[in-house]
């Protein structure tokens, strides 16, 4: 069960939810470029009502739902949130694949659930989250 701590809530030690769902979000629309990640969400109208940027992935990993059963029971089935893992295996790998070439100590992990993807971003600075964005991208 999560628990509010501040202005962020808490599953467990592992999982803190960085933003509370979005809501009637039912698809996405994710662009990568320039080494900026944008994930829009979008309303059953296709319009864009959310959108979250990363400024600095090191890593991106989109999945869908259907093949994390695992990490969405883990997550406690919130829909439509951006989770931050902290003990994350995936951040471990990448900071081993690097062989010491970069210096990982202040990365992260961020888990995005938006529409029917899971977005894995492996970061150094936290997402920017607009809402209401209410245009066609």
């Amino acid at each position: 069960m999560a628990a509010e701590q501040g202005s962020r809530f808490v599953m467990g030690t592992r999982y803190q939810v960085v933003h509370a769902p979005f809501q009637a979000v039912c698809s996405s629309r994710i662009t990568y470029d320039d080494g900026a990640l944008r994930i829009a969400g979008c309303d059953r109208h296709d319009s864009v009502i959310a959108e979250v940027r990363f400024e600095d992935p090191l890593s991106v990993s989109i999945s869908e739902e259907g093949t994390r059963l695992r990490s969405l029971q883990a997550l406690g089935g919130i829909v439509g949130s951006i989770v931050k893992d902290t003990a994350s295996e995936l951040l471990a790998w990448l900071d081993a694949e690097a062989l010491g070439t970069r210096d990982m100590a202040n990365a992260q992990h961020f888990i995005v659930r938006i529409g029917e993807e899971i977005v894995d971003v492996i970061c150094f600075t936290d997402p920017v989250v607009m809402l209401e964005v209410r245009c066609d991208s």
